[in-house]
């Protein structure tokens, strides 16, 4: 006996659906302690491909976890005051 064709699940579904699961185990507080290989086997897909979402998260989480370049100070009053003291003297004559 087949299966009937609307309970049949189609190769982009079966995908879309182990991903999701790998998605799960990778983001799980406890279940992304698991080796490679053991989520590999749990999400039903290859490690290879474990490895590289795993990549992936890590990438995205550290993007939006690092801090923002630090912005640069404006100079201080006194460093401004020093530069216009010094750049009146070059090319002035004394007379």
């Amino acid at each position: 006996m087949t299966t009937p064709r609307h309970l049949r699940i189609t190769t982009a579904d079966s995908h879309a659906a182990k991903l999701g699961r790998l998605i799960q185990f990778l983001t799980h507080p406890v279940r992304s302690q698991l080796s490679n290989r053991e989520i590999a086997r749990q999400a039903q897909v290859d490690e290879t491909t474990v490895r590289a979402w795993r990549k992936k998260l890590q990438l995205t989480a550290s993007k939006a976890t690092s801090p923002a370049p630090p912005t640069p100070k404006p100079p201080s009053r006194a460093s401004q005051q020093k530069r216009k003291a010094h750049g009146r003297s070059i090319g002035s004559r004394d007379q």
